[in-house]
């Protein structure tokens, strides 16, 4: 299935919240990028919106497309070069200075 399809499919994420009938809204999702943007900054990857979801891009130019924000660490670990483990100390402790 294309990028394109995916978004369209699917069921939604639990991350979504308690309406995941419906899509984040534009402040939802900007608060999501923000965070995931401060986090994965120090494993040179980027995350952007895209349509209904996210693009996670890594530092060699790989990019992935994914629906949810639970799914950006998936993506994430993906576009990586040397892998992404979301439990990384360093990264949890970036997490609460946020």
């Amino acid at each position: 299935m294309c990028g394109f399809c995916g978004q369209i499919a699917g069921r939604r994420h639990w991350s979504a919240g308690p309406d995941r009938s419906r899509p984040p809204t534009g402040a939802e999702k900007q608060r999501l990028l923000r965070l995931a943007a401060k986090l994965l900054a120090a494993s040179h990857i980027r995350v952007t919106p895209w349509a209904n979801g996210f693009q996670v891009q890594g530092p060699t130019g790989r990019k992935v497309l994914v629906r949810d924000p639970g799914d950006i660490w998936h993506g994430a670990d993906q576009v990586a070069t040397h892998g992404f483990d979301p439990l990384d100390e360093a990264m949890l402790d970036r997490l609460e200075g946020a």
